[in-house]
């Protein structure tokens, strides 16, 4: 008998190691639990961050579209004043050349009335001195 005591307590003691050992495994698990639980919110916390990362993105890239809207639009609008001025300088360049034109017209027939009346005069002066 006193060997089936011995036998139990072995056993009981086996038992009672047995027991410890999955105490400690079962504090293992609850470390290990808590440690993945922190990890996860980190993950969580990540994600979030992603997100206002992803959304502060795509406002900033709406900004740049509008804002290349507006480059475009004033691209345009240059364009079209450089065409506009163009068109005045070249009514104004036209306008020139009539003027000069027109300048140069009257300055040759002033020059030939001039010619002509110089002829008029060295003719009566001709006339004068053959008398």
């Amino acid at each position: 008998m006193e060997e089936k005591l011995n036998n139990i307590l072995s056993e009981l003691q086996r038992t009672n190691n047995q027991l410890g050992s999955l105490a400690s495994g079962q504090k293992e698990l609850i470390k290990s639990q808590k440690n993945f639980s922190i990890l996860v919110e980190n993950v969580e916390r990540s994600k979030a961050e992603l997100v206002n990362g992803q959304k502060e993105l795509i406002t900033r890239s709406e900004n740049l579209e509008k804002g290349q809207e507006g480059i475009m639009s004033g691209f345009n609008e240059i364009k079209d004043l450089i065409k506009h001025n163009t068109t005045l300088m070249t009514e104004n360049v036209t306008y020139i050349r009539k003027d000069m034109k027109t300048l140069a017209f009257d300055v040759n027939s002033d020059i030939e009335l001039l010619f002509k009346e110089m002829a008029q005069v060295k003719r009566k002066v001709n006339k004068l001195e053959q008398k």
